[in-house]
């Protein structure tokens, strides 16, 4: 269902360049704007469809949902994806250097008890966009929190986006910011999406697809070093809140990150143990591995693989991803077979150490563009 509120939308992103006037090329861009996680409200229709039409087109038309490969989830539909995060990266490894904003779509639905819940999958979709458009991107974002985000603190950890949660998806913030993605998204900008799904649940069993665009289509790619275009992960069910393990990956997957969150791993640390968890730490490292050196499973196991070394062996974390900026984030379940880098597992909170990495790289390289446009 579309807003009544729309239109104005329309007209304030086609008036884009008035959202700035005196913004203060001083105010710090932290992780929240450039990684913006949309709290849960307790409408749909608060949320944006991927059917809403945008200057470049339908965020993420219908004919690209990969139905053929099964649902994001059991018993989901196209009609029930919702976009519940952005991401800016002036500089992906895409293309070596390539300006692009990364959206998250996920099947949002009612609980038995009438709130929404976040149903298991997610599809990842990538916008390409000129350098100069993805500065205005962030000016215009860091416009709407000056004007409505005074006296509402940050704070140190990453997870839904502060502003967002303290006034609301009908606040003026959230309205400015949807006139913001219809003015800069669309079908038309997409070069990539990926997608996992969630084919059987009752093995905890994820796929992973990636679709790259050739000329007017997108279809289905080799994932980065498998030679393969899917990846299949079957875990453990166990509590969502213990760590449970991975049972196998399909293809076979050459990587002692696979061995920390085996289900069957050792009860005593190991040095093929050491050397999965040191991988980890790497992994989550984007000075030292990218998107296109590395393939989804281990990228998306890193994280497990971090807690299970660190909590039930007591590995240290040595040679890990620095930054003066905060590396905190806020992840609600723990279990290795949550495979959400950052997205919502039913209504917990889901990022991850490497998104926080990344989200703190992209704000400092965005911060001094800014500088460089005063």
């Amino acid at each position: 269902m579309m807003r009544r509120w729309l239109p104005a939308l329309i007209c304030l992103a086609g008036c884009g360049d008035n959202l700035d006037p005196g913004l203060d090329y001083d105010l710090e861009v932290e992780a929240a704007d450039v990684s913006i996680l949309y709290p849960l409200p307790d409408s749909l229709d608060l949320l944006i469809a991927p059917d809403e039409q945008g200057a470049f087109g339908p965020l993420f038309p219908e004919a690209w949902f990969p139905t053929a490969i099964g649902p994001v989830d059991i018993g989901t539909s196209y009609r029930d994806m919702r976009l519940l995060a952005l991401r800016l990266d002036p500089c992906s490894a895409r293309k070596a250097c390539n300006p692009e904003v990364r959206a998250i779509f996920q099947p949002v639905v009612l609980a038995p008890g009438g709130e929404l819940t976040v149903a298991d999958g997610a599809i990842h979709v990538f916008y390409d966009m000129p350098e100069a458009e993805l500065v205005r991107f962030l000016e215009q974002i860091l416009a709407l929190k000056k004007a409505h985000g005074g006296g509402i603190a940050y704070g140190s950890t990453l997870g839904p986006q502060p502003i967002l949660v303290a006034t609301g998806l009908d606040g003026e913030f959230a309205r400015g910011l949807h006139a913001l993605v219809l003015e800069h998204l669309g079908d038309s900008r997409i070069e990539r999406f990926t997608e996992f799904n969630h084919q059987i649940p009752a093995r905890d069993r994820w796929d992973f697809y990636l679709f790259g665009r050739v000329d007017a289509d997108l279809v289905r790619q080799a994932i980065a070093t498998t030679g393969s275009d899917e990846q299949q992960v079957t875990g453990t069910q166990t509590d969502p809140l213990l760590a449970g393990g991975i049972a196998g990956v399909s293809p076979a997957l050459d990587s002692p990150v696979v061995a920390v969150v085996d289900e069957t791993r050792p009860p005593d640390v190991t040095d093929t143990i050491r050397t999965g968890f040191a991988r980890a730490i790497t992994l989550q490292d984007p000075t030292k591995e990218t998107s296109e050196s590395i393939d989804c499973v281990s990228c998306h196991l890193a994280e497990g693989a971090r807690h299970v070394g660190a909590t039930e062996y007591g590995l240290i974390t040595t040679g890990a991803f620095q930054s003066e900026r905060s590396l905190d984030y806020r992840r609600d379940v723990r279990a290795v077979t949550n495979l959400h880098m950052f997205a919502y597992v039913g209504r917990n909170v889901s990022v991850t150490q490497r998104v926080a990495n990344e989200s703190a790289v992209t704000a400092a390289a965005l911060q001094q563009r800014l500088s460089a446009t005063r």
